[in-house]
């Protein structure tokens, strides 16, 4: 398995893809640390198989839940709160 840093990754990703997509591995490195792998998603979907199979992954039992409750909460924003808490501090002496 071959090692490239995250700079090589960047500069030639299509290349690296298409490697990846013909078999080949990769160790996704930073600063010569090992941080990821970079693998063919036939490998992991192969994976998933054999450990739902071997019942050590139990899959979900419903769906995901989405949060669809998009309401802004009413008041100060946090900005507003910080430079009131600087307010406070200079004319306090905090």
């Amino acid at each position: 398995m071959q090692s490239i840093g995250i700079r090589e990754l960047r500069q030639a990703a299509s290349e690296h893809l298409r490697a990846v997509s013909g078999g080949e591995q990769f160790i996704i490195t930073e600063r010569g640390r090992p941080v990821a792998r970079l693998v063919p998603a036939s490998i992991l979907d192969q994976k998933e198989a054999e450990l739902l199979r071997d019942q050590r992954l139990i899959p979900a039992s419903r769906p995901r839940r989405r949060f669809s409750d998009t309401r802004r909460l009413t008041g100060n924003g946090l900005s507003d709160l910080v430079e009131q808490d600087r307010d406070d501090r200079v004319v306090y002496g905090g």
